[in-house]
């Protein structure tokens, strides 16, 4: 009998191996596969505003310097708004262009092409872990070849993707259980790409069991922008914070702002929003991580209670869960947008059930898709006709409404989680 029952168990352990073989080859060969459109698409794309901008920076930090780079205004009320690390970056990309004869804005956006093979192979890790539970494979499939990613990372031209890729790391190290100061620097190195990952601070701290470790964390991230922003930071850190923080995105661009603005702008509520809805932002996510973080350890208390102990993988599953429903809340309810910001759920759709996922995917490839064809019209494929551009004006406010309310009602499916 126990020969019988080890050969049984036996059979089914190689047949799981053998299917999670073969998820990963498929895995592995939808990740090859858009990662070669996304080369292709910075390749053969011209322009886009993004990209337009970041040749101006490349220029200006080999003519002006680093910290001269933050004094000139590109528009009547754009400016240098990325941490001094992006200062380096931006030096490299000028120094690889000049030796290797490549655009600038193809290597400005083959590092986040980079960057996004390098996010899904952090997050194959964590699935091996278990972290996604029971989740559909046709959602990883979904993930791998995410038209968002395509679009952001191919063409549009920004280091949002970078960010995520240490973001990622930061949440694998602490599954992992390492030291808090190794998380840290992971986090750090993400806010040295965009200050972004700050709104996610209280789901770490509050994650982080005792002070000693919060303490060792908050370091370690604070010396990682430190010392990555050297020499600038020191050398006129106020103005240089002035510039990271006094940047508000586009307002009027996304649904609430939208609304408020169509309804009564310049109104009371519109005003309102406009100059303190970042703060009331911040507050609400402050408040939902303290809040999913209670839930936690209530739960964990009650398998206390009962005699049995929480599942290997409950702290990591719930890590990276509650900084999905940050994410989505953050896109949800803030003031201000910019549309690579979307990139920044992609990872954490891996959370949702089949049917939420291709809602997302495919709500906000289409709003992207619209936004870049007819309102940038700045590729190959756009409208000429600037008529049919007029008409499309009000179908991508159409598309933009299903794809925050997208965002808005999985924000408060996993918030409710």
């Amino acid at each position: 009998m126990q020969t019988l029952e080890a050969s049984v168990r036996d059979a089914a352990v190689s047949q799981n191996d053998d299917g999670a073989r073969r998820g990963g080859f498929v895995f592995a060969l939808a990740v090859f596969l858009a990662t070669a459109f996304k080369l292709y698409l910075a390749a053969t794309t011209v322009r886009t505003h993004n990209t337009i901008f970041w040749q101006k920076f490349v220029v200006d930090v080999q003519t002006t310097g680093g910290l001269g780079v933050y004094y000139k205004p590109y528009a009547v009320t754009e400016y240098f708004n990325h941490p001094p690390f992006v200062v380096h970056f931006l030096q490299f990309i000028g120094w690889m262009s000049d030796w290797s004869g490549v655009s600038t804005r193809f290597l400005v956006r083959l590092p986040t092409i980079i960057a996004d093979v390098a996010s899904a192979v952090l997050v194959w890790k964590m699935s091996g872990r278990g972290v996604f539970g029971a989740t559909s494979s046709w959602v990883f499939l979904l993930f791998a070849l995410s038209p968002v990613s395509v679009l952001v990372s191919g063409f549009h031209g920004n280091t949002d993707p970078i960010m995520m890729m240490f973001f990622l790391l930061a949440i694998w190290w602490a599954m992992q259980n390492r030291a808090p100061w190794l998380v840290g620097i992971a986090f750090g190195m993400s806010l040295n790409i965009k200050i972004v990952p700050l709104v996610f601070v209280p789901v770490f701290l509050f994650a982080l069991s005792t002070p000693k470790q919060r303490i060792e964390y908050s370091i370690a991230a604070f010396l990682t922008v430190f010392v990555g922003g050297l020499p600038y930071l020191a050398q006129d850190p106020i103005f240089i914070l002035r510039r990271l923080f006094g940047y508000n995105s586009q307002y009027g661009v996304w649904r609430i702002s939208r609304l408020l603005d169509g309804i009564a702008p310049g109104g009371a509520l519109d005003s309102l929003f406009r100059e303190c809805g970042k703060f009331l932002l911040v507050a609400a996510i402050v408040g939902v991580s303290w809040m999913m973080n209670r839930a936690a350890k209530q739960r964990g208390a009650s398998f206390q209670a009962t005699g049995k102990s929480a599942p290997e993988n409950d702290d990591a599953t719930l890590l990276f869960g509650q900084c999905a429903a940050v994410a989505f809340l953050f896109l949800a309810l803030t003031p201000g947008f910019a549309y690579q910001y979307l990139v920044w759920l992609v990872p954490f759709t891996l959370c949702l059930r089949l049917p939420q996922a291709l809602w997302f995917h495919a709500a906000s490839a289409l709003y992207l898709l619209s936004v870049y064809t007819f309102r940038w019209r700045t590729v190959s494929w756009y409208a000429s006709n600037p008529y049919l551009s007029a008409r499309w004006g009000n179908h991508i406010i159409i598309l933009e409404t299903l794809c925050w309310t997208c965002v808005a009602v999985l924000a408060y499916s996993l918030v409710k989680q």
